[in-house]
């Protein structure tokens, strides 16, 4: 996976991109235009959702607007973790993202 980064190998990476969030801090080793242009040519739903995690607010601004081209929205719930209540995020069919 590393060759693909470096080569910046946007199939490869988009179609490793839950391998690459799990296996590293993707937050801090992977370059946020890669992965904006990945989601941008080859995204699909999970994929979107996937990155509406991550830290950088540039590549969940690239998801609202991959959704909102691709006829999604993205939708806030709250999740209940061990820690309590934690905001999440969700992908739906239909109308533009609320901010």
């Amino acid at each position: 996976m590393k060759k693909a980064i470096d080569g910046q190998d946007l199939a490869a990476i988009a179609g490793g991109y839950v391998n690459l969030y799990s296996r590293s801090r993707i937050n801090t080793e992977l370059p946020e235009r890669v992965l904006i242009d990945a989601l941008n040519r080859y995204g699909t739903a999970a994929m979107a959702e996937y990155f509406l995690e991550d830290e950088r607010k540039r590549v969940r601004q690239a998801v609202r607007t991959w959704a909102a081209r691709n006829g999604y929205r993205v939708v806030s719930v709250m999740v209940l973790t061990t820690s309590g209540l934690r905001p999440s995020y969700a992908l739906q069919r239909g109308g533009r993202s609320r901010r």
